[in-house]
């Protein structure tokens, strides 16, 4: 009898929570206002707690939730969807969409929320019935009613169908685009406002700082004008959102509390990812391409700070303020030491959360985005350093920030290969860009870590090119090149590779030690407790004995870049050899001993690679101060021999006689072709080597008859030319000159006399009359026979040929004579100008020839025309024909040589 008389009370109290707590209509529900806690029915909680004695509190969860389901899947969903009726949803794009229907939908959109958080809102207040009534003092946590609220409307709104949600995103990433739009509009509109207010300001002053203040600011504005252009890309303007920009924010602000309450903005992180990234991406696109004397980092963080972050927090945290965001760090920095719900502070602290973690990811894709455009121009960075110092100081903060490492170092060896590393490239443009690669990359990784992967292939690359020890030498001893400068400036000291330590560590333990020059070893303890990097830059810090050592607190010695151009060989044994080879070719041409130069570079050589790498080269200076000194001496000595015999005939034998004493193990081998010289400089030569071993008796002297300098004043008729030509050449042309006082000119002498007269080979008497010809000199009369060639009496001879031609041909017509003297002048002009721009068209691509001949070392005719048609198509356009005309016009110059059927560099 109890037992029935309790069912049937559960009944009556399950009947009673059904009736009143089932769905109401649709209007009772917007209409509904919520009730204070505090104003509950004594009736209703009588009713809870019969639900309680009961044990019918999880029935009365769960038949009110499955009530929920149903009413939002069958009423709710249908009443959300039609706001959208008059849209076409499948053919919905935010890049074709008018900005009329863009704004129609988005009124559209926020009346649907409304409606969601009306409806979300009712039924949110009777749950908080219930876990006031019935679970508080269990600890049940309302939250999770919340959230399971939450996934109900989520689920048969949003999610009923693919379509559904598909729709859903769209018409939410078109929502929040474009506020985005808007509110980087109205940023750019205020900050306008205020430049404006500024320089109205300033128009009022009368410092003498004015116009520079004043350009300063037009070129911000004019700045801050291109980046809001950037932005607007939809036609929208400021009358198609709310005009006044702080109602507008606080409706924004508004919706997102709602759908923040809706948990919107929780599902919504991929379209706030789409949205923001993009718009991070345009913006660092629009400004900083191609732009390298200008530091933007700093600028688009600025931005960053104002806009996006700024925007987000409109977003993210809007449920944690009540009023106008200005600055989202005073949301972050406030408090509200006022409010003492746990629940809001819980709220308010996951909101923070989930801002600081966005903050976090969009800062890492404005490192992100801004490394790979400036990774992607680095090459162009490379070529235009100094000027782009300010894009890599700011590519060194994101090296800093984010790991770039990896795609940096595959980027730019491959933009290398591409650009740089190819036969086209002359050989010290490739060292130039590689110094300049080594200053950019110093500046971005100062470690060094990513120098040495990134000029590894550079560094092959040289080592294959003939001519790199010689450009790299050159650049030594060049005072111009900022190589020559770091010479100058190097200090020995930075080094710690003075001899008294290096000294100090050969003693230590007994063993043979190798120290780097570029190792920062200042004591043996140094030496003891060093520690290598980690490849990933990171250090260590080990023990030994009762001593510890923590690499970190010294620093690794940064290579400069005489360092790095030394190591693209093995040692520096190539580079003192190619010195002493080109130190060896400049004292030989040397004629007035002026050494200043010379003895400067080999000290400040001495100071970079040590003092015996370059013995040779100081015996070699030496050898020009002591051949100085001896001429001097043997030259007077001469003098009073000469006066002691009353011998005037030879007092001036040894005047112009000026001869250059080598020794010859510390000089490099002196190769050349032996000659016959004529009898009047053997004299001279008899005569200095007896006054040679009278000195520096038992030393003999060899004569190295192919090397030296001859000053040459040549008297062809009334005209007189100078030269300065090698031994050889001069013993050519007095070869030609007559021994019984007749004209020079007239005598007439065949290769095969000159060829005896010297005592060499035709073919190289050929070659050596090239520069006489070149210069008009000599010239060919027949076969093999030449003669001085007399400018004078020739024209003098084609003129009186012309007289005679001209009395002959008296009786001719003058006015045919006139038209035909015309027609031939008209044609010699056009074949003179074009032979001319012809010629000037093939000086342009000599240097590329030269360059391929380097590379390849010889090329026949065929392979440089066709590597010339498709590396230089715009500059080079001759036939091969012509190319083999002017290969031969280089052959002349002795610039190249033709060997077989192949052309190479002339050594």
């Amino acid at each position: 009898m109890f037992q029935n008389k309790e069912q049937t009370e559960s009944i009556l109290v399950w009947e009673k929570i059904v009736s009143i707590f089932s769905i109401p209509s649709q209007n009772e529900i917007l209409n509904f206002k919520q009730k204070s806690p505090n104003n509950i029915d004594n009736n209703l909680k009588q009713l809870f707690n019969f639900v309680k004695l009961y044990k019918l509190e999880s029935l009365v969860l769960d038949w009110y939730f499955e009530s929920i389901k149903k009413y939002f899947k069958s009423t709710l969903s249908n009443e959300f969807w039609k706001f959208f009726n008059n849209v076409n949803l499948a053919e919905l794009d935010s890049s074709t969409t008018s900005g009329r229907q863009l704004k129609f939908i988005n009124h559209q959109f926020a009346l649907s929320i409304n409606l969601l958080h009306k409806v979300f809102s009712f039924f949110k207040s009777n749950l908080f019935l219930f876990y006031e009534l019935l679970f508080k003092k269990e600890s049940y946590n309302f939250n999770f009613l919340i959230k399971k609220l939450q996934d109900l409307l989520i689920t048969n709104i949003m999610h009923t169908t693919n379509q559904q949600t598909k729709y859903f995103n769209t018409i939410l990433f078109m929502f929040f685009e474009r506020d985005f739009i808007s509110f980087t509009k109205s940023f750019y509109h205020s900050k306008k406002q205020i430049l404006k207010d500024e320089e109205e300001n300033n128009n009022n002053s009368k410092d003498l700082e004015f116009n520079d203040q004043q350009q300063e600011e037009e070129e911000e504005e004019e700045e801050n004008e291109e980046e809001s252009k950037s932005y607007i890309i939809m036609e929208m303007s400021f009358e198609d959102s709310i005009t006044d920009i702080n109602i507008k924010e606080d409706s924004f602000m508004d919706l997102c509390k709602k759908l923040q309450d809706l948990n919107f903005i929780v599902i919504s992180e991929e379209i706030f990812t789409q949205i923001l990234f993009k718009k991070v991406f345009e913006y660092i696109e629009t400004r900083c391409k191609g732009v390298f004397e200008k530091s933007f980092l700093k600028s688009i963080l600025e931005w960053a700070d104002q806009v996006i972050f700024k925007w987000l927090a409109m977003i993210l945290l809007s449920s944690t303020t009540t009023t106008k965001i200005n600055n989202y760090n005073d949301i972050i920095n406030n408090n509200d030491d006022d409010n003492d719900d746990d629940d809001d502070d819980e709220n308010k602290e996951n909101s923070l959360k989930i801002f600081n973690q966005w903050k976090k990811r969009l800062e890492f894709s404005i490192y992100e985005n801004y490394s790979q455009q400036r990774i992607s121009e680095l090459f162009d960075m490379i070529v235009q350093y100094p000027d782009s110092l300010p894009s890599l100081e700011d590519l060194s903060i994101c090296f800093q920030k984010i790991p770039i490492e990896k795609t940096m170092i595959t980027n730019l060896k491959r933009v290398l290969h591409n650009r740089l590393l190819h036969p086209g490239a002359n050989t010290s443009d490739i060292i130039t860009q590689y110094i300049s690669t080594i200053h950019a990359m110093d500046i971005i990784d100062p470690s060094g870590m990513v120098m040495e992967k990134v000029g590894k292939p550079i560094r092959e690359y040289l080592s294959q090119r003939e001519d790199t020890i010689r450009c790299i030498i050159s650049s030594f001893t060049e005072e111009s090149n900022e190589i020559y400068q770091e010479l100058c400036n190097y200090d020995p000291q930075d080094n710690g590779g003075d001899d008294d330590s290096n000294n100090s560590l050969l003693a230590f333990g007994n063993c043979d030690l190798y120290v780097d020059e570029g190792d920062n070893f200042s004591s043996i303890d140094d030496f003891k407790f060093w520690i290598p990097n980690k490849i990933d830059g990171s250090s260590t810090t080990i023990s030994i004995g009762n001593a510890k050592a923590n690499n970190n607190n010294k620093k690794k010695k940064k290579k400069d870049t005489i360092s790095h151009l030394v190591n693209i060989y093995d040692g520096i044994d190539l580079f003192i050899n190619e010195y002493r080879s080109m130190l060896s070719d400049r004292l030989l041409s040397v004629v007035d001993f002026d050494l200043d130069k010379e003895i400067k570079n080999i000290e400040l050589l001495k100071l970079r690679f040590g003092d015996s790498v370059l013995f040779n080269c100081e015996i070699m200076i030496k050898d020009m101060v002591d051949s100085k000194r001896l001429n001097l001496q043997i030259k007077n000595s001469q003098g009073v021999n000469n006066n002691n015999n009353n011998n005037n005939n030879n007092n001036n034998e040894l005047k112009e006689f000026e001869t250059l004493i080598l020794s010859q193990l510390f000089w490099p081998t002196l190769k050349g072709d032996e000659f016959k010289y004529p009898k009047s400089i053997e004299k001279k030569m008899q005569i200095y080597s007896k006054e040679y071993e009278r000195i520096k008796t038992p030393r003999q002297l060899i004569w190295k008859q192919h090397l030296g300098l001859v000053d040459l004043d040549l008297e062809i008729g009334n005209n007189i030319q100078s030269f300065q030509v090698s031994p050889i050449h001069a013993t050519l042309i007095m070869l030609f000159e007559s021994d019984d006082g007749d004209d020079d000119d007239e005598k007439e002498l065949t290769l095969e006399y000159l060829s005896k007269q010297l005592e060499i080979s035709k073919d190289l008497v050929k070659k050596k009359l090239i520069f006489w010809l070149n210069n008009q000199i000599i010239k060919e009369t027949s076969h093999e026979t030449y003669k001085i060639n007399n400018k004078e009496k020739e024209e003098q001879k084609q003129r009186q040929q012309q007289i005679e031609n001209d009395d002959q041909d008296e009786s001719s017509s003058d006015d045919d004579d006139d038209d035909n003297n015309i027609v031939v002048e008209e044609e010699e002009e056009e074949k003179s100008t074009s032979a001319k721009e012809k010629e000037e068209q093939m000086r342009v691509v000599e240097s590329f020839i030269i360059g391929m001949l380097i590379n390849f070392k010889t090329l026949p005719l065929e392979r440089i025309h066709s590597m010339l048609t498709m590396f230089n198509s715009e500059l080079y356009t001759s036939t091969i024909h012509e190319l083999k005309a002017f290969l031969s016009k280089l052959v002349n110059e002795e610039k190249i040589e033709l060997v077989g059927n192949d052309f190479k560099i002339k050594k």
